[in-house]
């Protein structure tokens, strides 16, 4: 489940959205929240701008995908996305706008990360954006084994720092310095920092944290 709705609530309303079905219910509600960014990551954008990986032939999954804001705009750019999310009015919202677009390259399950078939070395990107990233082993190896060689795994996570009596964050989406490329310590650094900006989940300058990875190597797990 992601946590982040609960940035859009009070305290008393926390444990009511903490259910799956709460999530459809926020996702079309959505387009009214102030507090919600509704636009690709900006974060994603800026690195995919600058990266400019070919169309060709590039596979990217979004996890937790909501309602498609960053996999419909991967996808206009000519990338071939799958994407997958619990909630079954966030997908349906995403296809509805991939149809309005016209957009074949886009793919949408109604599944689980627990449940979604990662594969083995079948994406150039990963992108996670605020979906808590669990310290298990066999977690973190269906994510680093489904990297292609060369392949890139992007996250945005909120700051241990932004813990405030003022600013609700869920801890499963809260970590330390140093603790994504710890999670994924197979992964070569491309991009670590913990800038002050404006998160896509409560629109409020907060510390954040984003990193790139890069799998620069080819290894079959045993």
């Amino acid at each position: 489940m992601n946590e982040t709705v609960w940035l859009l609530k009070t305290v008393l309303q926390q444990e009511h959205y903490s259910s799956s079905t709460s999530w459809n219910t926020f996702y079309i509600e959505s387009s009214t929240l102030s507090n919600f960014n509704q636009k690709e990551n900006k974060f994603l954008k800026k690195f995919i701008e600058e990266y400019n990986p070919s169309s060709d032939n590039f596979h990217v999954l979004d996890i937790a995908m909501g309602q498609g804001r960053n996999s419909i705009w991967l996808a206009r750019k000519g990338y071939k996305v799958t994407g997958f999310d619990s909630s079954i009015e966030g997908i349906q919202i995403a296809k509805n706008q991939a149809k309005n677009l016209n957009l074949t390259t886009l793919q949408t399950h109604i599944t689980t990360i627990e449940e979604f078939h990662f594969g083995f070395e079948q994406w150039d990107l990963i992108v996670c954006m605020y979906f808590p990233i669990m310290n298990e082993t066999s977690y973190l190896r269906r994510i680093e084994q489904s990297l292609k060689y060369n392949g890139l795994l992007i996250v945005e996570v909120f700051h241990w720092d932004s813990l405030s009596d003022e600013y609700i964050i869920p801890i499963d989406v809260t970590y330390r310095t140093n603790d994504i490329p710890l999670l994924f310590s197979n992964l070569t650094i491309l991009i670590y920092e913990e800038p002050i900006d404006y998160s896509d989940f409560g629109n409020k300058l907060t510390k954040i944290i984003r990193y790139v990875g890069q799998k620069q190597y080819s290894h079959i797990y045993s």
